[in-house]
């Protein structure tokens, strides 16, 4: 998996795919220069995708979803604590970019603003999709605000109908009371079929007995996880977590 996304579909103004001036660097100001971002266009099949510059989404809706996170859990569960480690990392490279995109046929062009997560190589696949989650669950909660100190600015007028990432998932943490992390719970889609929990290889690959360790928590958990509601931090922030092995 490359990551997850938040996906905000939405209509975009026609001025904005105009060449927007860049802003001027000290190179720039030196050699008497001005230049432009501009969209680019990628015919693939009876599709073109339209990758339009952001302008100052990028900035503005990782502070207000930081921001928004930060009010919301003031006093972080340890799994919490380690999925911002990963959410917002205070060195290193960000796993969140923002693109303004979009999809046109011969009939109609879908624009949407597209909030993407890194799953770190395939290293933190479950923290990829837990951050689209918590992000669904922002812009649904701060709708108003973003639409209209946000995205109207960039001439993006948005709408509420978001389709969640993967809404089939549950989170739950795992480990024990000092240190845990978050599991991905995948419920069984039919009687054929059974259910699975999924923890970040970042942290599995740490045990010698990856086997024994996603059993133990299949074993405590899965009754648990048997009523379909997620127990993250933001969706049930009364649950009492059940210590399972150290992650």
């Amino acid at each position: 998996m490359g990551g997850a996304a938040c996906i905000i579909p939405g209509v975009l103004l026609e001025e904005r795919l105009a060449p927007m001036p860049r802003k001027k660097s000290l190179l720039d100001k030196l050699l008497g220069r001005r230049r432009y971002d501009k969209p680019v266009y990628s015919d693939f099949g009876d599709k073109t995708f339209i990758e339009v510059p952001p302008g100052d989404l990028p900035r503005k809706l990782t502070a207000r979803f930081k921001e928004y996170l930060s009010e919301r859990l003031d006093k972080k569960w340890p799994a919490t604590e380690s999925f911002f480690e990963y959410l917002f990392p205070c060195v290193g490279f960000s796993v969140t970019d923002v693109f303004l995109r979009g999809e046109k046929t011969a009939e109609v062009t879908q624009w949407y603003v597209q909030i993407s997560f890194s799953a770190c190589a395939g290293m933190a696949d479950v923290s990829a999709l837990l951050a689209s989650h918590w992000a669904e669950i922002w812009v649904k909660n701060d709708f108003a605000y973003i639409s209209e100190n946000i995205l109207k600015p960039e001439g993006f007028t948005a709408s509420d109908q978001l389709e969640p990432f993967d809404g089939a998932v549950r989170y739950v943490p795992v480990g024990t009371g000092t240190f845990s992390v978050y599991a991905a719970f995948y419920p069984a889609a039919d009687a054929d079929n059974t259910s699975e929990f999924e923890i970040d290889c970042a942290w599995l690959e740490q045990h010698d007995d990856e086997d024994e360790l996603m059993l133990d928590l299949r074993n405590k958990l899965e009754p648990v996880m048997a009523d379909g509601q997620c127990r993250c931090q933001l969706c049930m922030p009364q649950y009492a977590m059940i210590n399972t092995r150290q992650i």
